[in-house]
């Protein structure tokens, strides 16, 4: 099937191997496809599109919970991208630019009559998973002082790829110190909370001081001292972190996933197992609560929340809540089909029985 899905890519004009796909496509289990639906979306935006519509449209139907989280995912990534960029409309579009463009409109709107055929066919399960999921979004954010440490890590690593042979400091680090002093010193930072009014309060002055570039007598000359800087930052930020509590109340973070109980939402990933059979979403655990503590994990510079939920067949199922950026997500994604179709392939045989 994966061959079958980059033959389509390399098409030719006539779409030979798409008619093709399109006549004997629907005849398969459609089960099949659970595993290829990242690569399914993802011919939304070439000229394939109109062919794996028809099978995306009866997974929505059939097996809903193994597309919603994917879909979302890709209906996000799509709507964050600029339709044009400056340069582009200031010269006279390309007819291949234009055409780019048009698809991935296309994509977005194939996307988004998926979702609301999913929607239709189970409004009370869409609904409940995307409450459930906005809870998760908004309430598990990181601290201020978690995500200040992230960036600061994010730009220790921008100024070790940068040449260090001219010790200058680029124009383009300094956007960047300048980005993220307003992003979380700004007053609208400040008014978002309590907790971000004190983190203002306690450290806007010595982190502008040291580090914003603009007005600025006592900004570093060379790249070696904003990298000092930065180490030295990183290591203040990251005792301050590591002094917080490992592991806080559900129900200091979200009351509604604290009480939450259900009979309808499934244990997410069930459908990306190392299994070659059948699913039968009858026989899938439901998620029937949250364990009444959220673990924070702290690694490599970057801090994130661990919730485990509780299936009703007695298991707990481990997650992280990462930043909600959709491109990391569908990196993530990608990585667990990996695993899984690699599982999958050795499990066939004796020789080769061995999970990773």
């Amino acid at each position: 099937l994966a061959r079958v899905i980059w033959l389509m890519s390399n098409d030719d004009e006539n779409g030979t191997i798409r008619e093709t796909f399109q006549n004997y496509g629907d005849r398969m289990p459609l089960w099949i496809w659970c595993v290829w639906i990242p690569q399914l979306l993802t011919a939304l935006i070439r000229d394939e599109a109109s062919k794996v519509r028809s099978i995306l449209l009866h997974i929505s139907t059939v097996y809903p919970q193994a597309l919603y989280y994917t879909l979302r995912a890709f209906l996000l990534e799509k709507r964050e991208l600029p339709l044009s960029s400056p340069k582009e409309e200031e010269t006279k579009e390309e007819d291949s630019t234009k055409k780019r463009k048009k698809k991935r409109l296309d994509s977005v709107k194939y996307a988004e009559d998926l979702m609301a055929r999913l929607r239709s066919y189970h409004p009370a399960l869409a609904s409940e998973i995307e409450r459930m999921l906005e809870e998760i979004i908004v309430k598990f954010k990181p601290a201020p002082q978690e995500e200040l440490e992230s960036a600061v890590h994010a730009l220790l690593s921008k100024c070790f790829q940068l040449p260090m042979s001219t010790n200058s400091i680029p124009e383009s680090l300094q956007n960047t110190l300048r980005r993220v002093c307003v992003k979380f010193f700004s007053e609208e930072t400040s008014k978002k909370s309590e907790r971000h009014r004190l983190f203002v309060a306690e450290y806007k002055v010595p982190f502008e001081r040291d580090l914003f570039p603009v007005n600025n007598d006592r900004f570093p000359k060379t790249l070696d001292e904003v990298v000092k800087k930065l180490n030295t930052w990183k290591n203040i930020l990251t005792r301050r972190v590591q002094s917080e509590p490992k592991s806080v109340a559900m129900g200091l973070c979200s009351q509604y996933l604290e009480e939450y109980r259900s009979n309808v939402v499934e244990i997410p990933g069930l459908y990306n197992t190392s299994s070659d059979s059948e699913p039968r979403p009858k026989l899938h655990p439901r998620l029937q609560s949250f364990s009444q503590r959220v673990d924070i994990i702290h690694s490599h510079g970057y801090s994130s929340r661990r919730l485990t939920a509780i299936g009703s067949n007695g298991k707990r199922y481990h997650f992280l809540v990462q930043f909600a950026v959709p491109s990391l997500t569908r990196q993530d994604e990608r990585m667990v089909q990996l695993r899984v179709i690699a599982n999958r392939l050795m499990n066939r045989s004796s020789g080769t029985w061995y999970s990773i």
